[in-house]
């Protein structure tokens, strides 16, 4: 269950990327229409718009209006925002690896129920009774990575909508087109095996086997991406990541610290 969750999601989030990448190139080199105060549609009027003008806000208070700067700092702001959850979710990922005995004991009770619809009803019964009562919430490890999706998508069409942005440079690239040297594609992809290892390190049982998998099939389906992706996007997409390297990493030292804590009390 926890697999087919994570798994769902990872899929869902790669499909994003090569919808958004696929149609880069065609977008950064026609006249889409612009993105204002008067576009219609709910999405471009309230999504799309609103980070259209924060990017543009940010960027004029900035040394040379760097829109690449303004997007770190957006993605900062975005991943800071969505802290309490992603602790909500560390939180949940530790209790999942503690109660890996409990699940790994039910695991073979029931043994192979893919042939059994009803022992495989019982054993996620069971299951989800074994997560309430470790206060364990699957959706809970998926959410944060939901919400961003949606940031994802706006920003992409913000870059391709606003002239502004898409004709602006950021050290080597242009931020509305591929790079043309495919490095923040390497450094994409660089990233996003880091923070799988990472994730994938402080988890056991089938959800530490899913991520092997995705550990090297994610980085690889980034790279290819990021050749097509406006750099803008990608650019995105390297600070996120990086952000949550750092954040898991600190988040680590907090609550080994605190459990630590409660282990000696």
């Amino acid at each position: 269950m926890f697999k087919s969750y994570r798994a769902w999601l990872v899929s869902l989030s790669l499909l994003l990327v090569v919808v958004l990448s696929g149609c880069g190139n065609a977008n950064a080199n026609a006249n889409a229409a612009p993105i204002d105060a008067n576009s219609p549609g709910f999405w471009n009027h309230y999504i799309v718009y609103p980070i259209s003008v924060m990017l543009q806000f940010v960027a004029h208070h900035l040394p040379n209006h760097s829109f690449g700067i303004a997007i770190i700092i957006i993605t900062i702001v975005v991943r800071t925002i969505l802290l309490p959850l992603t602790i909500t979710q560390y939180r949940s990922q530790l209790k999942t690896k503690k109660m890996q005995p409990e699940l790994q004991k039910l695991k073979e009770k029931y043994g192979d129920t893919t042939k059994n619809p009803e022992k495989q009803k019982q054993y996620q019964q069971e299951m989800m009774i074994l997560m309430r009562t470790n206060g364990v919430n699957p959706v809970m490890g998926c959410l944060p990575l939901l919400l961003q999706m949606p940031v994802f998508s706006a920003l992409y069409y913000a870059i391709s909508h606003t002239e502004e942005i898409r004709s602006a440079s950021f050290l080597w690239v242009n931020l509305g087109h591929a790079d043309p040297y495919h490095i923040l594609p390497a450094l994409a992809a660089m990233a996003t095996f880091l923070q799988m290892k990472i994730l994938q390190s402080n988890m056991t049982g089938d959800q530490s086997q899913a991520l092997k998998v995705q550990q090297f099939m994610m980085p690889a389906m980034i790279l290819f991406m990021g050749f097509a992706a406006p750099s803008g996007l990608v650019l995105y997409w390297i600070t996120s990541n990086l952000f949550t390297v750092i954040q898991t990493v600190l988040l680590k030292k907090v609550m080994d610290r605190e459990d630590g804590q409660l282990q000696e009390a």
